[in-house]
């Protein structure tokens, strides 16, 4: 077991047509999520530099995508990574921001749109999993559309990017698009 201590400090608006912002793009309501979060992990400092006379300290989960800070790991072909590299650091944090814009009976139809943007990113630290998913530097971008009719029907299409140091995360260079439809009965 670790000491974990994870906070977050978020913040939820609405607005409506009656703001300047959201009146000029001719929306009816507009939602903006924001969210800061921050790990601590007070034992990590002692995990990523093992005591190599003390064999029963369990080291905490390798943040890396690929290597190893194992001994002998370059014997078995992997590539061999410093310990202070690939482990959670004692402090990491993140922010987490989310839009989206509400159109409510376009051109007068039964129809309704909802175009979503959502980012993540880590700012600093690595994380511990499961604790959060905080790399620093890693993000992922992701615009969405989905369309209402009646509240019967649902179609939606959404694109994901993600970035950051292939090191520390899997998904550079695995964007994704998701296409959904959906009908309610």
């Amino acid at each position: 077991r670790e000491q974990v201590y994870n906070t977050n400090l978020g913040t939820t608006a609405t607005f409506t047509r009656s703001n300047p912002l959201v009146s000029l793009l001719q929306a009816d309501l507009a939602v903006l999520l924001t969210e800061f979060g921050y790990v601590y992990v007070p034992d990590a400092k002692h995990y990523a530099q093992p005591n190599p006379h003390v064999s029963n300290i369990p080291r905490l989960a390798n943040t890396c995508t690929s290597g190893s800070d194992l001994p002998l790991g370059g014997v078995f072909g992997i590539d061999v990574r410093p310990t202070s590299t690939c482990r959670p650091t004692v402090h990491s944090g993140g922010i987490v921001l989310f839009g989206q814009l509400r159109y409510n009976n376009v051109g007068g139809s039964a129809i309704g749109l909802r175009p979503t943007i959502a980012y993540n990113r880590g700012i600093f630290g690595r994380t511990p999993s499961p604790a959060a998913g905080w790399r620093k530097d890693n993000s992922s971008l992701n615009l969405s559309l989905r369309a209402e009719y009646q509240a019967d029907w649902t179609a939606a299409i959404g694109y994901t990017m993600y970035s950051g140091d292939a090191l520390y995360n899997r998904n550079v260079d695995r964007d994704q698009v998701a296409l959904s439809f959906s009908y309610a009965f």
